[in-house]
């Protein structure tokens, strides 16, 4: 804490001595009135006496006349980041998905694991993703509401993803068998249509890191966690469908690293535009990203890893992944 203004006034009655302080953005007057047998101390926020500067008016109060400071009309929040810090730790936090995008990539033209091992360790990653909703996002809307922002939030996440799966779904029918065929005689012609299906995946893994990013360093954490495990396989199946479509191992190994890229720009751009939001468009945002985030779980990751026959160990690996992140949630 940093005192700004100290008075002392002698008086017949006693000594009063007051100190204008401003710290963690909040000013204060504390107030100490010494006389005999009496002592009394009080405390008044956001208003100042004296002269306080620099500080205090930096962090959100005005001068009131001469004989005091009040709080601006815009007030300071302190459940929320949204200054220029909230884009430095996403855009920190989100190499960390790309980098195992690209190491996905690699491995799958390297040494192709192993289909149980792949479903063994999806579940990990469903795990991993389901303890960072509900240690993490989830109290994060509770405790910021109100419900029907977090009913909208939600629901367009539901309505966005549903669309999206349309979209995706029709896409693979529109090409069909005889189109992939094609693509490998021609010599192993891009397939455009599923590079930017995940494309639109990875900017939306982006814009959860930057939705963390912008509530507090420690939900970004969590969510980069999470999505870090999932990208990684998400790099090696678009490395595997690329193989196998006839392009050549190192081109291949290029165009997943590419890709990967998109989950840095939903980053940074999401935290750009979050970092001057408000509080009910942040509590918007994390709705969707509860709802994108539960998506991946049941709809992906668990999907795929019972696509091969399920062993006593795969769903083991589950409850692994989410008792591992809690864990380290609990623990920071």
């Amino acid at each position: 804490m940093k005192a700004e203004k100290v008075n002392t006034t002698n008086g017949p009655g006693g000594i009063r001595l007051s100190i204008a302080s401003a710290a963690w953005g909040v000013g204060t007057m504390y107030t100490i009135d010494r006389s005999p047998g009496r002592l009394s101390v009080s405390l008044s926020d956001s208003c100042l006496s004296g002269r306080v500067t620099p500080l205090v008016a930096k962090r959100g109060y005005v001068q009131a006349g001469s004989g005091g400071f009040k709080q601006r009309a815009k007030k300071f929040d302190p459940t929320r980041e949204v200054d220029i810090s909230s884009v430095t730790t996403a855009t920190s936090l989100v190499a960390f998905p790309v980098l195992a995008g690209i190491i996905g990539g690699v491995i799958a033209l390297v040494r192709k694991p192993s289909a149980a091992l792949v479903s063994g360790v999806q579940h990990f990653a469903a795990g991993v993703v389901m303890a960072a909703v509900a240690g993490e996002v989830l109290p994060d809307l509770r405790a910021r509401g109100p419900l029907w922002l977090i009913v909208v939030g939600f629901s367009a996440g539901v309505a966005v993803l549903v669309w999206f799966r349309q979209f995706e779904d029709h896409g693979d029918h529109g090409e069909g068998d005889e189109h992939d065929h094609a693509e490998t005689a021609a010599g192993g012609q891009l397939p455009l249509g599923f590079l930017a299906v995940v494309a639109v995946d990875l900017f939306i893994d982006g814009l959860l890191v930057a939705t963390g990013a912008t509530v507090s360093n420690r939900t970004a954490v969590i969510i980069t966690i999470a999505l870090t495990v999932e990208v990684l396989f998400l790099g090696l199946a678009v490395a595997l469908r690329l193989a196998g479509s006839g392009i050549p191992k190192v081109r291949a190994a290029l165009i997943t690293s590419g890709v990967s890229l998109a989950t840095a720009v939903g980053a940074v751009l999401g935290a750009v535009v979050l970092a001057g939001a408000g509080s009910a468009v942040v509590t918007l945002v994390l709705a969707f990203a509860a709802a994108a985030l539960l998506w991946l779980v049941v709809e992906e990751l668990l999907v795929e890893a019972h696509e091969v026959d399920e062993r006593p160990w795969m769903a083991v690996m589950f409850f692994a992944g989410f008792l591992l992140l809690y864990s380290l949630g609990v623990m920071e």
